[in-house]
């Protein structure tokens, strides 16, 4: 079985954080990350917005789906993963990245 990592890019429903979620087929888990240059580029730009849209305290609520991993037998358990936690999965494509 060749080992890819599945990557694609939501922004959380509960805090409005963008997030990255990645899922190892070969390990079976599934790890999410803050999506540091998109957070970047709207905190450079929070002057230009009517409201702060990500303050510490959204930042930290999101940190916590950061700290563990969580397992998934397959691409379809991760759709169905971000489809209960309140993500249009009609807006998730994931990109495929092979190890070696």
């Amino acid at each position: 079985m060749e080992q890819v990592i599945y990557k694609a890019h939501f922004v959380h429903p509960l805090t409005d954080v963008p997030l990255i979620i990645l899922y190892n087929n070969v390990t079976g888990l599934i790890s999410f990350e803050r999506d540091e240059e998109v957070i970047k580029v709207i905190t450079s730009m929070k002057e230009l917005l009517p409201q702060e849209v990500l303050t510490e305290e959204k930042l930290s609520k999101a940190d916590h789906i950061c700290q563990s991993a969580y397992p998934a037998d397959s691409l379809d358990e991760v759709i169905e993963l971000l489809a209960t936690i309140g993500i249009n999965t009609n807006n998730i494509q994931f990109q495929k990245i092979l190890l070696h």
